[in-house]
């Protein structure tokens, strides 16, 4: 799983950073249209970090659209928490380079008051399984997210067949690249 996981992630690293942000921008303005979206009050997602999608233009325009936005924090036991960030100067870089909320500078949110979790992965395929970076977060995070609708969003690069999936990884209920929606 590791070398599948490198190569998709190096697929995704070969595009460039003008390609990225274009990529991106049509990836958040499907997203952006879809019901799941629209009906959210509260959306977790999370700081691009190593070639990934950058949700930069979702986040620009969360506050028109009234949305709050979460962002994880990763804990110990491979375990993650939903922040409410108290402004653009509440984030640091953690330990896995990402761009993460100040735990003290933020509020927890419970994972049942989540209605959209946009997450990331290395690789996806069409039968909505996503491949993530190998920790394990997002898939103990996600079951307690009882209320959300549970995206994933990445490059068409990204897409895989059969991707390998165990009885824990939890699968999404859609996924979002910058040129469709699988459902």
């Amino acid at each position: 799983m590791d070398e599948l996981r490198r190569k998709y992630i190096r697929a995704r690293r070969a595009l460039s950073a003008e390609d990225n942000q274009k990529r991106s921008t049509s990836a958040c303005r499907l997203l952006m249209g879809t019901e799941e979206y629209k009906n959210a009050r509260t959306i977790m997602i999370y700081k691009a970090a190593r070639g990934e999608l950058s949700l930069a233009l979702l986040e620009d325009c969360a506050e028109r659209d009234s949305k709050t936005l979460l962002y994880p924090l990763c804990i110990e036991d491979h375990k993650m928490l939903a922040l409410k960030p108290d402004g653009p100067e509440a984030f640091q870089k953690g330990s896995f380079g990402i761009g993460e909320p100040v735990a003290e500078r933020s509020a927890i949110i419970s994972p049942e008051d989540i209605d959209l979790v946009v997450c990331p992965c290395a690789a996806f395929d069409e039968e909505l399984y996503r491949l993530g970076m190998g920790g394990g977060y997002y898939d103990r995070f996600l079951p307690g997210c009882v209320n959300a609708d549970i995206c994933a969003i990445a490059f068409e690069v990204q897409k895989g067949t059969d991707i390998p999936h165990e009885a824990w990884d939890y699968p999404v209920h859609f996924i979002v690249t910058e040129e469709r929606i699988y459902r």
